[in-house]
């Protein structure tokens, strides 16, 4: 695959600092990396590091930082629509069913609810993903962790794997 000349995601420079009631703390101190089309990047670090403070930044979810960040050569000022995020920890609501909890990106750009709760919108969105029950219950093995066993459910039936 060609890498295109132009960086698609640019950090330039990040510093981020808390205020905190001992003073200031610093999460992050002079930050650069580009990631251009077709690049994998991993950010590895112990715990407290400042990783999920870079994500969130990158994602457009905290502000308040020094330097630069751009997507396709735009600053991020917000959450933006071509970024998508996994949080570490648990982020599904779990009175929604599997298919809404997909949905909800689409619920909040707007989509209507007849829309983005059809097979064919979450699909055409993400790549053939078909939220059946019987794949729903296939994909919670035995092992699989109760936390999301439990809010893996079928719109049919709102069961637990």
């Amino acid at each position: 695959m060609a890498q295109s000349s132009e960086p698609l995601l640019v950090v330039d420079d990040l510093v981020k600092e808390f205020r905190t009631p001992e003073g200031s703390l610093t999460a992050l101190e002079r930050i650069a990396f580009s990631v251009r089309e077709g690049e994998f990047v991993s950010v590895i670090g112990p715990s407290g590091c400042g990783k999920s403070t870079l994500f969130n930044i990158i994602g457009g979810l905290i502000g308040g930082f020094h330097g630069q960040v751009t997507i396709a050569g735009a600053p991020v000022s917000g959450p933006h629509a071509a970024i998508g995020m996994v949080f570490q920890e648990e982020s599904t609501f779990p009175w929604r069913t599997v298919v809404e909890n997909v949905a909800f990106p689409l619920e909040i750009q707007g989509m209507p609810k007849a829309k983005r709760l059809g097979a064919h919108a979450i699909s055409s969105r993400w790549s053939g993903l078909r939220a059946s029950s019987s794949a729903i219950r296939s994909s919670c093995p035995a092992a699989c962790a109760s936390g999301w066993r439990s809010r893996a459910r079928s719109p049919s039936s709102r069961r637990s794997c």
